[in-house]
């Protein structure tokens, strides 16, 4: 449940709506992701713009969708709330993930995830705590590429090309 002081700070300004998935093949997950987050901002009556990219990165320098998000949306001033599926959709990258959160303060965007967790980086608590979320999105980033490297290593032991099966 939101609270009340942050449900008018968002109905006075626009959410924008973040989707990101980290694979090609898995456009129905984004599809998913897509029809959670939109039956939240209607729940809530909220006038909403939606972006999305499909792609991994371990950094956003490399997410040029998240860069206009970044750089070029929430400075328009458009904007009150970026929502989110989950926070790891935003950065698994520890220095990008502080970059985020100072330039969400800077321009007092809050950011909204699934399960309607509001974090507002003005709030000193929001702040750590997210900072936790990051560093064990981090970890969980470093399972998965040793995960694929494990797994393309098998692969070329029983001759399989990378890519396919």
């Amino acid at each position: 449940m939101i609270d009340n002081k942050y449900l008018k700070r968002i109905a006075e300004g626009g959410v924008l709506v973040y989707l990101r998935k980290s694979r090609e093949d898995t456009e129905d997950a984004l599809s998913n992701h897509r029809m959670v987050l939109e039956a939240l901002c209607k729940k809530h009556g909220w006038s909403y713009v939606i972006k999305e990219e499909i792609g991994s990165s371990d950094t956003i320098e490399f997410r040029e969708v998240f860069r206009e998000v970044l750089y070029k949306d929430i400075p328009s001033g458009l904007y009150s709330a970026l929502v989110i599926f989950d926070w790891d959709r935003l950065s698994r990258n520890l220095g990008d993930t502080s970059v985020i959160k100072e330039t969400l303060a800077m321009y007092d965007v809050l950011v909204i995830d699934k399960n309607e967790q509001v974090y507002d980086f003005k709030n000193e608590i929001d702040d750590m705590v997210t900072d936790f979320k990051a560093l064990i999105a981090k970890q969980e980033y470093q399972q998965i590429k040793k995960r694929m490297r494990s797994g393309k290593l098998a692969g070329a032991m029983k001759g399989v090309k990378a890519g396919y099966n």
